[in-house]
């Protein structure tokens, strides 16, 4: 569906227009195109300050392997310069920029903040050199949990991302939080490269904690980091799930294309595209679980990757919703991928490091009028993704939703035109999303580089005003 304002953005003189009269006009935004590549930071800007002004070589280095020309505050030690120059990266001081020289990212460290004064610092780096950052920039805040516990500095650490997010928004820019609860960086990589990557363009003002002494796994790749995985997506024959049976198969895995038999010519569709297998599946049926688990023990020795993506609508105000409507919504966007999963951690088809990804949605975040029951099956996800991680990640799995806002579909072009428009100014980046968006970043969640990320719900919204 065409968005009539984002194009309008495009043309000089009609952005002009619009500005003059006080409309707004969204930036567009630069997306991830085709498989992540082995240097996604390539020849990106981009400044790394940290609050304790000691520098960490093995960040520094993961962004110059990444790609990145880097640039910190104060100097950094001969070795370390060394290294990211062997690598063909830059390091320069802050300081050497010229006035109108612009940066692609920022990237602060503020795990060194114990206190009001030091909490100063992210005020300084941000007022003095957020002016620098380009259209489509990139804001990352890493944070680390204090041993004591208090959260105090972590929370304004928050508070500062959020606003910050939707200050920088009318950009194209976004801003997020990582939160790291112990001193691991190799855990910090993989979320570190993806916040600052095209792929996560859609994702703004979000907080991602990383769990504390996750099992890493043997290999991780930047490039082709599913190979050799089975995976498993629901609901794939059209929209959001064929986008993401398509992004899992760039990154190298083996797709299992699951759908009704009614929607089997799109689901053929979809699978031919991604030479993929097709599984032909009613989630309502009671002995789809038991079904789903025996076919990836018997066909490949098990599965690596389960995205539950099935999902459905039956739309109605509580007072005028039938039963059969509350049952049959409950019966596909809960029960089935709550039993779909617990019945293949029982029958140990889902391998050892394997990742389950749910799809929520921000209605289970803010609720949604007329939406009772799909709002509880979609809240009600997040929860059994936080329930169920402590057990996943005793074998090195993990198990993530995601939420996405207003993104653009069949779906939402059916909606009225004013309501359409609300929905997709409401964010930050005043525009709706687009299907690969989430698709990118449940991609994200399925790597290895993922490792330290499981129990959270990531919202795809644009910093969405709804739920904020």
């Amino acid at each position: 569906m065409n968005d009539l304002l984002l194009s309008a953005g495009k043309n000089p003189l009609i952005k002009k227009i619009l500005t003059e009269v006080g409309v707004p006009t969204p930036v567009a935004l630069k997306r991830q195109s085709g498989a992540l590549s082995e240097i996604p930071l390539k020849d990106q800007r981009l400044a790394f300050v940290t609050a304790s002004g000691k520098t960490s070589e093995a960040v520094l280095t993961a962004l110059a392997e990444a790609g990145a020309n880097i640039y910190c505050e104060h100097g950094v030690a001969k070795e370390i310069e060394a290294h990211l120059v062997a690598f063909g990266r830059q390091i320069r001081r802050l300081a050497t920029l010229e006035e109108k020289e612009t940066l692609d990212a920022l990237v602060f460290d503020g795990s060194a903040i114990q206190d009001i004064a030091s909490l100063e610092s992210v005020y300084e780096f941000f007022h003095e050199h957020l002016r620098r950052l380009a259209t489509n920039g990139r804001v990352v805040i890493i944070a680390t949990t204090p041993a004591n516990g208090d959260l105090t500095y972590v929370r304004a650490l928050e508070g500062f991302m959020r606003s910050l997010a939707k200050e920088i928004g009318a950009r194209g820019a976004t801003a997020n939080l990582i939160i790291r609860a112990d001193a691991a960086d190799d855990a910090l990589l993989g979320p570190l490269a993806f916040f600052l990557s095209r792929a996560a363009c859609y994702v703004t003002g979000q907080v991602l904690p990383l769990a504390a002494n996750a099992q890493k796994p043997k290999e991780i790749l930047r490039a082709q980091s599913l190979k050799g995985k089975v995976a498993l997506v629901t609901g794939a024959a059209r929209g959001i799930g064929a986008e993401i049976a398509q992004a899992l198969a760039l990154e190298g895995a083996h797709v299992v294309c699951l759908d009704r038999s009614q929607e089997g010519e799109a689901l053929a569709a979809t699978a031919r595209k991604i030479d993929s297998h097709i599984f032909y599946q009613d989630l309502s049926e009671a002995s789809a679980a038991e079904k789903i688990s025996a076919y990836f023990t018997t066909k490949f020795k098990g599965c690596d990757i389960v995205v539950h993506n099935a999902g459905i609508t039956l739309d109605k105000t509580l007072k005028n919703m039938p039963v059969e409507s509350w049952r049959r919504v409950m019966d596909i966007n809960l029960r089935a991928p709550m039993t779909i999963t617990r019945r293949m951690v029982a029958d140990k088809s889902l391998n050892a490091f394997a990742r389950v990804v749910c799809l929520s949605s921000i209605a289970g975040v803010a609720g949604n009028f007329g939406q009772t029951n799909y709002a509880a099956s979609k809240a009600a996800l997040r929860g059994f993704v936080a329930a169920t991680a402590p057990e996943l990640a005793k074998s090195g799995s993990t198990i993530n939703a995601v939420a996405p806002g207003f993104i653009e579909t069949k779906m939402t072009a059916s909606i009225p035109f004013f309501t359409r428009e609300v929905g997709r100014r409401l964010n930050n980046l005043g525009q709706g999303g687009q299907p690969q968006d989430v698709a990118q970043v449940v991609a994200f969640l399925t790597q290895p580089a993922a490792y330290a990320v499981n129990g959270q719900t990531l919202r795809i919204c644009g910093g969405s005003l709804l739920g904020a």
